[in-house]
């Protein structure tokens, strides 16, 4: 150096806001109010029961297929946020698939195939002449509470002995 140097510096803080729309009947949103500029930060959504994330925008992109988690609790990393965030998550109600297998001896029905979370079905078993229910089972488990009287079922099923249509 062969003379003085003046050397200023300004420096700038600068906050991005975070602003999340979703039903909160539905899901638990966890985000920051605010970001620091070029900083990583999470939002955490946990699906209230019965739920699960439809879809996920941010700034109006599609970024569903980002979320990360197992479950009821998906997570969204954003990386260097350099822009306000708007964040909108859509829910929807858990449906699932009522599968029958039926034996020689009785014919099972569902009155429904397609069941949102939180509902019922009803499954009406058919005994063929001669026949007598034996074992029942729900996801692969005896549905059996107790068998000697066939009475009462876990999974919170229900089901009463229809009359004349099961021998004991």
């Amino acid at each position: 150096i062969t003379s003085a140097l003046t050397i200023a510096v300004t420096t700038e803080y600068s906050e991005k806001t975070v602003t999340v729309t979703a039903d909160a009947e539905k899901v638990t949103v966890s985000a920051p109010e605010k970001v620091v500029e070029r900083a990583d930060t999470e939002i955490t959504f946990t699906a209230a029961q019965g739920y699960g994330v439809k879809s996920v925008t941010v700034n109006g992109t599609e970024v569903t297929e980002q979320l990360t988690g197992e479950g009821s609790v998906k997570t969204l990393a954003i990386n260097g946020v350099t822009e306000d965030l708007a964040i909108v998550v859509t829910m929807e109600a858990l449906t699932y698939t009522v599968t029958i297998n039926n034996d020689d001896g009785c014919t099972v029905v569902a009155d429904s195939t397609s069941v949102q979370a939180g509902a019922s079905v009803t499954i009406t078993i058919t005994l063929k002449e001669g026949y007598e229910l034996d074992a029942l089972y729900v996801n692969g488990k005896s549905a059996w509470l107790d068998k000697a009287t066939r009475v009462g079922l876990v999974n919170s099923l229900n089901m009463e002995k229809a009359a004349g249509k099961e021998k004991s």
